[in-house]
This record gives structure tokens, C-alpha cells and sequence, in this order.
């Protein structure tokens, strides 16, 4: 979006309504406002123009409000003013005028000193003991600089009321034609004559008049109280310095610091002023050559407005502005009270984490905040939202959606910390219950298991991470120590690598781990091959994974996805306990029927290509060979058979 010159951003659409339709040439246009007489192009626009009038609609209908309402404030502030400034003026005039009692007891005095010397020649009265008749300087500035102030005051009332009555026929005008081409060049012909009678300009001049007036009450008030009393007047000569300077501040406050509140009319002026004469210094420096200036067009010298540097300083990518982001979303997640809040943010936050292409980076920094705010409790308000679902009161279709989407935020989560697992502290706890329960759900959802398969895989793989993140401390630990480590410090490591191995679901590797150690200072290898171990758990989650989504008459929720990063490395693939495993799993997999008949791929295919290439040429088991060599012989020749057997195949499976 573009800005005009406008400091208050109120000219915002001028460049699109520059883009929608040019500005009308003058008043001497043939058109009659007739509908019948449009021509044929005219009507088949009449649609883009009626885009056009809705948004020019809600634009100037906010601007006008926003102008209506400052209007009323002002007239507010200006008639109490005025109503103070006019009793202080009361008492004040009266000083303009000569002192009829001063001058009263003047001839007095002389009268008497007649009489005391009757036989005295009368002399004239001398200039230098007349009493003063006319008006002191403090009283004179004084008066002056209150009439300033009071006339001021009701001029920018005047201005204010003008204004409102302007705003008003601005409305009424571009509402009296239902014709949406009429209407639109209306609303065209008077936004700019708006901007060429600097309307803008003129509504932001209103409220300075005002506050010049302030400051010469207070300037008067100085000079008023000056005769009076030495002290008072210091006071008001502090009070008006103070605000003088505070007006100040606030003035240049915005052009320092552009996220500033606090601004005052003086304050785009003085941005202007600044950036022209910063143009002007530049270019001296530079000198450009006469060939560069013909070639300077008008929008090279465009003086950019405090809401354009703002807007751009507020969207430009930096780390302050991730911070930013970060902060608002934990506002937000925290200010959503019930269900009905938190669903269209669960919604929305699996397009935050992944997309069509893939993982997305650019709200890293957001989601790790919203998952290490501890009272936040992001994943246990999600699976609390799943557990609706189980209540019943929902009709069905609210019902499938929330289920799905509360899957794929929870799958989504699971990838992030997935993804980062290496550098994680602390990992969330997943409710594996809850999510093995909406495997079996008899919800209408579409296609529930396979959200439901890849997010409990997935939210089970975390807490391997968690583990394995627990164990790759205490084996840093304890190779630290190695020449010294001692029963207790064996003792205090496990401890740490079984508690977490507990809380996670993982009382397997908790036993052997306890087990194989005597606590004592020679079992450190024994300790430390332990502990290593806990890599093969991997297998645990990644084959079963695998094999449930071959019963699946489709590839489970982002299946390629949840598979890499459930990735492990190619040493424990050649491990002998794993390469069993595997090959116990291919036969499973083709002999349990899930061969599939269509020539598309499937995920079947994916899975035999995976695991064959797994194994490579290594392939021992007579049962697995058959089971290969089944596969070979029942599947549809198509893209998924030559997925599945893209890698090289052994002589020996083509011979079983």
C-alpha cells in the first residue's frame, strides 16, 4: 500500500484510486449522470467500479468519522477555554483604560495646595509628578497576548464547526447517485479536489491554533501576575516553560523514534523541513551531472511521510521485529479464554510451521516462544480441545473439523521440535493416549487416521529425542570424567538419564540401564555402552510407524515429511538386532495382504523402496526373500512398482 504526501496517512488509496480510474478533467464534461446514456464500455465496468466504491466507501467513511470526531473534541476544549479565558480578560482590560481615581486624587491635591497659598500664582501641573494615565507594559502585553489567545480560540471553533459541515457534504455527495460509475467518479472528482485544496493540511492546522492559544494564556498569565507578585509569577513562568518544553519533546519525539505515540501538529512539518534539507545537502554533495538531473523524475524527489517510514520500519525484516511477533502471538494464545477462541488459532498454526514447499522459517522464533511460555501450556490446551470433540455436544461437521485440525497443530508442533531437536533444553509432553485413541475414533472426520497415525508417530518420536537429548548429556558428563569418575557420580548421571527415560514411556531401557550397572567406578564402559544403546530405540518407533501406514488405503498426513525426520543414521542400519528387524517387517508387510492392485504409487511402494534400500544387499532371511519375491510377482506394473525397485535388487530375491 502507498502513501501520499499526507502526514496523517488519510491519503493512503490516492495511488490506487489513481490506478482504478483517472482523475476528472474538469466541470465541463458531457456526462449527465443519465444511466441510459452510458456508454457500452461504461457498463461492462460497472462491476470494477463497484469494487472500487466499496473500498473508496469504507476509506473515507473512516476518514470523515475520524474528522468529525476530532472536530467535536475540539469545539469542546475551544468553548471552556474561551468561557475561562474571557473572565481573566474581564478583570485584565480594565487596565487599558487611564485611572479615574488616580487622576481624581491628582486635582486634589492641588486643589488643596490652592488653598493652603491663596495669594500663590497658580502653576501648571508638572509632567514629572502627573499621575501615569495610560497603560503599564506588563498590563499592555498582557491584554495583548490574551485577545491573541481569545481570538485564536473561537477561530479555530469556527474552523472545527466549518469542518464538521464540509465532512457532511462530502457523505451526502457522494451518496446521491445509486449509478456505481457515477457514484465512483464522484467519489473520485472530490477525494482529489481534497487533496488539491489541501483539506488534509488544513484539519491538521485546526488543533495547532488551539495549543498556540494555550501557550499564549499561559505567557499572558506570566505578565499579569508580574506586578502583582515576584513569586506567583515564577510559578507561571514554570508552568509555562514546562509545558513549552514538553510540547517540544513531544513534537520531535516522533521524528526520532517512529513507533512514537506522541506527536503534535508541528511534528510533520518539522519531518518535511528536515528531510528536505537533508535532500538538499546530499545533493550538493553528490553534484550530479546535467544528464542525471533531466533524468531526476518527480518520485525521486518525493519527501517520504513519517506514516511511510513508519509502515516500513514496522514490516522490514529485522530480529526486533520477530521479537515483535513473538511477543503479540503469547498475548494472544494467552488472552484465548475458551474453545470457541482457541479453535481459529489451532487452525492457523500448522500454515505457520509447514507448507506446500515444505518447512517454513519464518516464525521459528514465534514458535519456540509460544512452546517455552511454561503458562502458556500450548499442546495440553490442544489436546483439551481434541477432547471436546469426545463430548458429543458438537454437530458433526464442527466436530470433524476440530478433530483434524487439533491433529495437524499437533502433528506440526511434533515436526518443529522435531526438527530442532539437537539444540532443545526441555521437550513437551505429548498425551499418547489421547492421540492412539483417534485411531479407533468413530468420527465422521475424513481421513482421520492418517492425521491421527503421523501425529501419534510422530509425538512418540519426540519423546525418543527427549531421551536421547537426556542420554547425549550424561555421556558428555561421564567421558569428561572418565579417568576419575566415581559410584556417586555414575549414580547421579543415571539417575538423571532413568528419570527422564520414565517419564517418557521408555521403563525397558530404564531396567536394562539399571541392570548392567553396579554403580561402581570400573563399570564406566559398561555405563557408557548402556547408554549408547538407547539409539537402536529408534527402530521402536519408525518401523511400527511404517507398517501401520501400510494398512492404510492411503499415505498417512505429510507421510515423506514425519519419515525424514524420523530418520536415523546408516550405522544403525547395519546394526544385526536392526537389520532382523527390518527384514521381519518387510515380510510382515507383504504377506499381511497390503499388496496394492492399482499401478499408481502407494505407500506400500515407498515403504518397500525404503526398506530394501535399507538393507541393500544383504538379505539372509529365506521368509523375506519369498515375501520379496511375492511382492515382484502381485504387484500392477506401473510408477509405484518402479518406486518400489528403483534400487539395485539382489539375484537372489529374483530367484526365490
Amino acid at each position: 500500500m502507498s502513501f501520499t504526501n499526507n502526514p496523517s496517512g488519510a491519503g493512503s488509496f490516492a495511488d490506487a484510486r489513481s490506478k482504478l480510474g483517472s482523475t476528472p478533467s474538469s466541470d465541463s464534461s458531457s456526462w449527465n449522470g443519465d444511466e441510459a446514456t452510458q456508454p457500452g464500455d461504461d457498463l461492462a465496468a460497472a462491476k470494477l467500479w463497484a469494487v472500487y466504491i466499496s473500498e473508496a466507501g469504507k476509506h473515507d467513511k473512516v476518514l470523515v468519522k475520524r474528522w468529525k470526531s476530532d472536530m467535536e473534541g475540539l469545539l469542546i476544549f475551544a468553548g471552556l477555554f474561551s468561557a475561562s479565558l474571557t473572565a481573566f480578560i474581564i478583570e485584565s482590560y480594565k487596565d487599558l483604560s487611564p485611572d479615574q481615581s488616580a487622576i481624581m486624587i491628582s486635582l486634589l491635591e492641588r486643589i488643596a495646595q490652592q488653598q493652603l497659598n491663596p495669594g500663590a500664582i497658580p502653576q501648571a501641573l508638572d509632567p514629572g509628578i502627573a499621575p501615569q494615565t495610560g497603560p503599564s507594559t506588563a498590563s499592555l502585553a498582557c491584554n495583548i497576548l490574551w485577545f491573541l489567545s481569545l481570538g485564536l480560540s473561537l477561530s479555530c471553533a469556527l474552523i472545527a464547526t466549518l469542518v464538521q459541515q464540509w465532512a457532511r457534504d462530502f457523505l451526502q455527495n457522494t451518496e446521491m447517485r445509486p449509478s456505481p460509475i457515477v457514484r465512483a467518479r464522484i467519489f473520485s472528482y472530490l477525494y482529489f479536489g481534497l487533496q488539491r485544496f489541501g483539506m488534509h493540511t488544513m484539519v491538521e492546522f485546526i488543533p495547532f491554533l488551539l495549543h498556540l492559544s494555550l501557550l499564549l494564556f499561559f505567557a499572558g498569565l506570566v505578565a499579569f501576575l508580574l506586578p502583582i507578585n515576584i513569586v506567583i509569577t515564577a510559578v507561571a513562568a514554570g508552568i509555562l516553560g514546562l509545558i513549552s518544553v514538553t510540547y517540544l519533546c513531544l513534537t520531535v519525539l516522533p521524528i526520532i523514534s517512529a513507533d512514537s505515540p506522541y506527536r503534535t501538529p508541528l511534528s510533520s512539518a518539522i519531518w518535511a523541513f528536515f528531510q528536505q534539507l537533508s535532500r538538499l545537502f546530499c545533493r550538493g554533495r553528490e553534484a550530479p551531472t546535467d544528464q542525471e538531473s533531466t533524468l531526476t523524475s518527480s518520485e525521486d524527489t518525493k519527501v517520504p511521510t513519517m506514516m511511510e517510514v513508519m509502515v516500513s520500519k514496522a514490516v522490514a525484516s529485522s530480529p526486533k521485529r520477530d521479537q515483535r511477533d513473538a511477543q503479540v502471538i503469547v498475548w494472544t494464545v494467552r488472552s484465548l479464554t475458551d474453545n470457541e477462541e482457541l479453535e481459529p488459532f489451532v487452525e492457523a498454526l500448522p500454515d505457520l510451521i509447514w507448507g506446500p514447499g515444505g518447512q517454513r522459517r519464518s516464525y521459528d522464533g514465534m514458535i519456540n516462544k509460544l512452546l517455552d511460555a511454561a503458562d502458556l501450556h500450548l499442546i495440553p490446551r490442544i489436546e483439551a480441545l481434541l477432547r471436546s470433540c469426545d463430548s458429543g455436544l458438537l454437530v458433526p461437521e464442527t466436530e470433524a473439523r476440530r478433530r483434524i485440525s487439533c491433529l495437524k497443530a499437533l502433528w506440526s508442533l511434533a515436526y518443529f521440535i522435531g526438527s530442532y531437536a539437537g539444540p532443545r533444553d526441555s521437550f513437551p509432553h505429548f498425551d499418547h493416549n489421547l492421540l492412539k485413541s483417534q485411531l479407533n475414533s468413530k468420527s465422521t472426520a475424513p481421513r482421520l487416521q492418517d492425521f491421527a497415525l503421523s501425529a501419534s508417530s510422530l509425538a512418540r518420536w519426540i519423546d525418543f529425542c527427549a531421551v536421547t537429548s537426556s542420554v547425549q548429556r550424561a555421556l558428555t558428563t561421564l567421558r569428561s570424567k572418565q579417568s576419575n569418575s566415581t559410584a556417586q557420580d555414575l549414580r547421579v548421571v543415571i539417575q538423571e538419564v532413568q528419570q527422564e527415560a520414565y517419564s517418557r514411556d521408555f521403563g525397558d531401557f530404564c531396567t536394562a540401564l539399571a541392570q548392567g550397572i553396579s554403580f561402581n567406578a570400573k563399570d564406566l564402559r559398561s555405563c557408557l555402552e548402556s547408554l549408547e544403546s538407547f539409539e537402536l530405540k529408534s527402530f521402536d518407533t519408525l518401523l511400527p510407524y511404517l507398517k501401520s501406514s501400510a494398512a492404510l488405503d492411503t499415505a498417512p498426513y505429510e507421510f515423506e515429511a514425519t519419515c525424514k525426520i524420523m530418520q536415523v543414521s546408516d550405522i544403525l542400519w547395519k546394526h544385526i538386532d536392526v537389520r532382523n528387524n527390518v527384514k521381519d517387517t518387510l515380510q510382515e508387510i507383504i504377506t499381511s495382504g497390503y499388496i496394492p492392485s492399482q499401478a499408481e504409487l502407494h505407500p506400500v511402494d515407498i515403504i518397500v523402496d525404503m526398506l530394501l534400500y535399507s538393507l541393500g544387499n544383504d538379505f539372509g532371511n529365506p521368509q523375506a526373500a519369498k515375501a520379496l519375491a511375492k511382492y515382484i510377482t502381485y504387484r500392477t506394473a506401473g510408477p509405484g512398482y518402479n518406486q518400489a525397485l528403483s534400487g539395485s535388487i539382489p539375484m537372489i530375491w529374483l530367484l526365490c
